[in-house]
């Protein structure tokens, strides 16, 4: 299949499709893991399943052309790694960019 081919833009049109449908649930995900991080007993779980969505969101974010999306899911895995390199209450920064992830999911989904 082509770039150009009909089959491969019709496919392409339908993951894309799958993709925003699938961000709904991806958001309210977002959402509960944050709140599990702020219990200590599912903190390493919750930091787990936020690293593994941002990922996701990032990687998809930039097939189907979501760069808002691809950039704070970045974002959210990197303030993941560096939560588990330190003890102690949330960073900030890893709030501010789970908030702007869901934004931008949000933007994608308007």
């Amino acid at each position: 299949m082509a770039p150009g081919d009909d089959s491969f833009e019709a496919m392409m049109a339908e993951l894309r499709q799958e993709f925003l449908s699938r961000m709904s649930v991806d958001q309210v995900t977002l959402a509960q893991a944050w709140s599990d991080a702020q219990e200590p007993a599912s903190a390493p779980r919750a930091l787990e399943t936020l690293a593994f969505l941002a990922h996701r969101l990032a990687g998809l974010g930039r097939t189907f052309g979501y760069q808002a999306i691809t950039d704070m899911g970045i974002a959210v895995e990197g303030a993941v790694e560096a939560q588990r390199n330190q003890a102690g209450a949330l960073s900030p920064k890893l709030e501010q960019s789970i908030v702007a992830l869901q934004k931008a999911i949000d933007a994608a989904l308007s």
